[in-house]
C-alpha cells in the first residue's frame, strides 16, 4: 500500500462515524499507520546518523493500552490505568529494558503529522532520537469524541 494512501485512510477513519464506536477500537489499516509512524520516525532518526528502530509486539502492546487510555479520559497523560508509567506497562506486556520512553499526541490525522509533532515537542523529540532506542511500538485509535489518540513506546532490552 502507498504511503500517501495510508494517509488518505487515517482521515477518514478519524471522521467517520461507524469506526468511532468504540473508544478503543484501531483504525483496520493500524498495520500500515504503524509502518509509516516507523518510517517516519526511523527517516527523522537516519538523518541524525543514528540507527534505525526496529518494531516490537511488546511495546506496541504498551503503546496500544497507553493510547486507549488516553481516548477514553479525551486527555493527555504519561500515567496509565491505576497510575501506571510506561515502565509498568512495559513489564506487564513481558519486556524487559535497560531503556523505556513514551511519546503520546491526540488530534493529528497522519502518521507524518504526529512524528512531526513529536519532532517540534522537545520530550518527544529526545525520546525518538536517543541513541539508547533499538525498537519501538506504537498504535492509533480513534476516541468516542472521534479524535485520533496515539501512543508509541521506544526502549532497548535488558541484556540477557
Amino acid at each position: 500500500m502507498r504511503l500517501a494512501h495510508v494517509l488518505s485512510l487515517v482521515v477518514l477513519v478519524g471522521t467517520a462515524g461507524a469506526a468511532v464506536a468504540a473508544p478503543c477500537r484501531a483504525p483496520e489499516n493500524a498495520a500500515q499507520i504503524k509502518q509509516a509512524i516507523l518510517q517516519y520516525s526511523n527517516a527523522e532518526r537516519q538523518a541524525r546518523g543514528l540507527p534505525a528502530l526496529a518494531p516490537n509486539r511488546e511495546l506496541s502492546a504498551a503503546a496500544q493500552a497507553q493510547a486507549c487510555h488516553i481516548a477514553q479520559r479525551q486527555s493527555l497523560t504519561h500515567r496509565g490505568p491505576r497510575g501506571s508509567k510506561v515502565s509498568d506497562r512495559a513489564r506487564a506486556q513481558g519486556y524487559s529494558f535497560a531503556w523505556i520512553a513514551e511519546n503520546i499526541g491526540f488530534g493529528q490525522r497522519s502518521p507524518r503529522a504526529i512524528v512531526k509533532a513529536w519532532m517540534n515537542s522537545a520530550g518527544h523529540r529526545k525520546n525518538l532520537l536517543n541513541a539508547k532506542g533499538s525498537e519501538v511500538g506504537s498504535a492509533l485509535v480513534v476516541g468516542a469524541d472521534g479524535r485520533p489518540y496515539w501512543a508509541m513506546v521506544l526502549g532497548r532490552r535488558l541484556a540477557r
